[in-house]
């Protein structure tokens, strides 16, 4: 239940200030051999905006959904805020992001609800601000608990300014 209050109070505000920068992915997870793609799905919404001239912040909350119970995974809310840097040139960007995530269910890849997030991505930006790009997502605690198989997925992203 905190948890769910959690990730409501920080998606409100992303929400609430919706704009230039808000942004929706969908994507799947990546994993090695013995787990295919279509195992994991990921959705996210969040608002990115500029902190100072080289530094963006985002903040972000999403849920990953696994079939692969048998596993020891299981399916999860996230909410998350991160630091990163951007470079656009004309009509093309590439990004990258660092944060803290919470996440509301721990598994047999992910043993502790504080994580670390990284985001790279690039994509294309038409005349009207709207942008499409693909993101690689990485969900890892860094060692301090055991599981830390980590989470990948790969996403399409799009931002739509209003």
């Amino acid at each position: 239940m905190i948890k769910t209050l959690a990730i409501a109070a920080l998606l409100l505000p992303t929400i609430g200030f919706a704009k230039q920068g808000s942004f929706s992915s969908y994507g799947v997870g990546v994993f090695d051999k013995n787990s295919s793609t279509a195992d994991v799905k990921l959705f996210s919404i969040g608002y990115q905006d500029k902190l100072i001239w080289f530094l963006d912040q985002k903040y972000e909350g999403g849920l990953w959904t696994d079939i692969r119970r048998d596993m020891g995974r299981s399916s999860s809310g996230y909410i998350a805020y991160s630091l990163g840097t951007e470079a656009s040139k004309d009509w093309f960007y590439i990004h990258s992001f660092w944060g803290l995530a919470l996440i509301t269910h721990t598994d047999a890849y992910l043993g502790t609800p504080y994580q670390f997030m990284q985001d790279l991505g690039l994509g294309f930006e038409g005349d009207n601000e709207v942008r499409i790009g693909l993101n690689y997502k990485h969900i890892s605690n860094a060692g301090i608990k055991e599981p830390n198989k980590s989470r990948d997925f790969l996403q399409i992203k799009i931002q739509i300014p209003y």
